[in-house]
């Protein structure tokens, strides 16, 4: 729950824009979440921009988030937060930030949020999106992203604007990305110039889907029901039905330490139906299945209700929430399905679904396919071979893998998203093997040749000894280059990997021994 009410605007220049080139060290300190970051400027040549004209835009944003901030469950609980940035060496900004950790889809809402209110605003406003894993609009479209806007060249072009997805052509610093001043300058003088990338265009409004908003993000939405025994923990939901977050989240976190055996239903229970995300809902089908609990069992709503008391009651201890119930208690609670029908931007006959525990479970699993974790390996890997080459090629070859090295953030978003999301699970053995093979491109038969001639007299031994053989292999293996580069690749491994507590200790050794050698 640390990063609940983190205000990033002191920061906010900092974390808004890129480094224009790999050359520059990238200093800066980003959160420890994976957090969306948005600033919306006004530059008109003709006018100064005032105070008022941003406070204008303010408002009519506020006006449009305030339905999904007050009752969308965001996965962080933290709702989208909008501050006015003034310093006075630089050109006065709206700065907007959301804790979107593990939770990616939120990326897409307040997308589409800000594309809307770009519909309304005229030529001199811009929109800039990224988040602390970089350009996450042109991460999208890593896969058919034109090469002139690879990486670093990318940095700080794409814009909404006008509603659109525009980006500041290669005429200007055709070599790298821009600066801030760069691009600020030319909005500001030369927007005219502004050009749609089909490519980049279609990736995005697919990805957004803002012709079916807002009903393309209430798919995303189910109603859970829950039967509440503890009257507080029931007012403190009912009054605040975002708070079922916070319950998921420190499930998710922390796990809970309840008997299920023990759970009795008892007739003094309340009722109440509350709004969750799928990705919640996966989070709370986990925990029921890890508790042997039958989705059939008609005492599911009771049983739900009493791991979400456990949890708010385990986060009312400890300090995390402090709020206190409402002593007025009114009916017919207003729903983010509601407010929408009422702004008449959702039609009437508009509904969302009741969660479904099996249908979920097996979504999940469905997904978490051999093919779909070797696809992502083999980006992750390409990424890592980036890195094994950097400073063993000549400068010109160099500077192309530069262009094609956005490995860290494409890497780590889209290993670590996949493997927390299905928990995929890979053998050791054939891990070891695809990574020899595919990130070091050791040959297979070369592979082979090396183990007959490095067999055991025997095939017993703990697992631990069979994971260090195997990192003492992979030493022996890097030993031929080892360097900087080949710890950054495996530096990339372990980050994609930290979701396995042994895994990512196995690594951090194995690099610790590596810098010894």
């Amino acid at each position: 729950m640390d990063e609940v009410s983190t205000d990033y605007s002191d920061r906010a220049t900092e974390l808004l824009w890129l480094n224009e080139s790999e050359a520059y060290l990238d200093l800066v300190e980003k959160p420890q979440s994976s957090t969306l970051f948005f600033g919306i400027f006004h530059l008109d040549k003709l006018y100064d921009q005032s105070s008022e004209e941003l406070l204008s835009i303010k408002n009519k944003l506020l006006n449009l988030i305030s339905v999904w901030n007050n009752y969308y469950p965001w996965g962080n609980y933290a709702c989208i937060e909008v501050k006015v940035v003034e310093n006075p060496d630089e050109q006065s900004y709206l700065f907007g930030f959301l804790n979107v950790e593990g939770h990616q889809e939120e990326e897409f809402l307040v997308v589409c949020l800000l594309r809307k209110l770009s519909k309304t605003l005229g030529p001199s406003v811009f929109i800039k999106v990224c988040s602390s894993e970089g350009e996450i609009l042109i991460m999208e479209c890593h896969d058919i992203l034109p090469k002139e806007y690879e990486y670093p060249r990318g940095n700080n072009r794409l814009w909404i604007h006008e509603g659109n997805f525009k980006i500041i052509p290669l005429e200007l610093a055709p070599s790298r990305g821009l600066r801030r001043e760069e691009a600020l300058s030319f909005l500001m003088s030369s927007y005219f110039k502004l050009t749609e990338v089909p490519e980049i265009s279609k990736r995005l409004a697919e990805r957004t889907n803002m012709e079916n908003f807002p009903q393309s993000q209430l798919e995303n939405l189910i109603w859970l029901p829950l039967e509440i025994k503890d009257e507080t923990c029931f007012k403190l939901i009912y009054d605040k039905p975002q708070m079922i977050s916070l319950v998921l989240k420190n499930i998710l976190e922390n796990g809970l330490d309840l008997d299920m055996a023990n759970i009795k239903e008892s007739g003094n229970c309340r009722s109440l139906t509350t709004l969750i995300s799928l990705p919640q809902g996966k989070i709370l089908s986990s925990f029921l299945v890890d508790s042997g609990v039958d989705f059939a069992s008609s005492d599911l709503p009771f049983i739900n209700g009493n791991i979400v008391s456990a949890s708010l009651q385990e986060l009312i201890r400890n300090g995390d929430v402090k709020d206190q119930p409402s002593p007025i208690y009114t009916t017919d609670q207003p729903t983010l399905l509601s407010e929408l029908k009422k702004e008449t931007s959702l039609n009437a006959d508009c509904n969302i679904r009741e969660i479904d525990f099996a249908a979920l479970q097996q979504s999940g699993n469905s997904q978490s396919t051999d093919e779909d974790a070797v696809s992502r390996m083999q980006r992750l890997f390409t990424n890592i071979r980036m890195d094994l080459a950097g400073g063993k090629e000549d400068e010109n070859v160099a500077e192309e893998v530069d262009s094609e090295a956005d490995s860290n953030s494409i890497a780590d978003r889209e290993a670590t998203n996949y493997f927390t999301k299905e928990n995929v699970d890979i053998d050791e053995d054939d891990f070891f093997e695809f990574f020899l093979t595919e990130a070091l491109k050791v040959k297979k038969e070369d592979l082979e040749s090396y183990r007959q001639e490095n067999k055991p007299e025997s095939d017993a031994g703990s697992a631990d000894g069979q994971e260090d053989e195997m990192f003492e292999e992979l030493e022996q293996f890097l030993s031929r280059s080892n360097g900087e580069d080949d710890n950054n690749a495996i530096k990339q491994l372990s980050e994609a990997f930290k979701l396995n507590s042994s895994t990512g200790g196995h690594l951090e050794s194995f690099l610790e021994s590596l810098d010894e050698t």
